[in-house]
């Protein structure tokens, strides 16, 4: 609606020079469903995820330890001027206990060797569990036969 007064051809050019100014994002810019939705992740994921460093002293192993690794040295990379005394400490600590500890009793000298003994323990780790956990399983089915053998042994004629 013109206002009282304003030639309608300057409030049309006025309109479309706001629309020209508006920021990347404005709602007047909006096209779709999905880039509102893209809009709006861009705009609260770093206050809900805080900041960098937030996020990688909160970093912790939950795939592999090549994975965690990988994820590591990409928040490490961004960083700066960390001492390899604290990015070693950082790395340990997100490491999931059953290599964590283990990895502590050896005494790890520096950040390179710290994620390569992890890695080894953890391949350690794997050829012991696997194996055991099929023995495991072994000795379960060969008690379930066991007991299916004495109730077919208890039933009278």
């Amino acid at each position: 609606m013109a206002r009282r007064g304003w030639p309608m051809s300057f409030v049309h050019s006025e309109r479309a020079r706001r629309r020209r100014r508006a920021p990347v994002g404005d709602l007047n810019t909006i096209g779709s469903w999905d880039e509102l939705k893209l809009m709006l992740v861009r705009r609260f994921r770093s206050a809900h995820e805080g900041t960098i460093y937030d996020r990688f002293f909160a970093l912790r192993q939950t795939d592999s330890v090549q994975e965690y690794r990988r994820r590591f040295e990409s928040f490490a990379a961004a960083m700066g001027t960390m001492g390899d005394q604290g990015l070693q400490g950082v790395f340990v600590n997100g490491l999931r206990m059953e290599i964590q500890g283990p990895l502590r009793l050896l005494h790890p000298n520096g950040l390179i060797r710290a994620m390569e003994l992890a890695e080894s323990i953890e391949a350690n780790q794997i050829l012991h569990i696997q194996p055991l956990q099929s023995i495991v399983r072994l000795l379960r089915h060969h008690h379930h036969l066991h007991q299916l053998a004495s109730n077919v042994s208890q039933r009278p004629n």
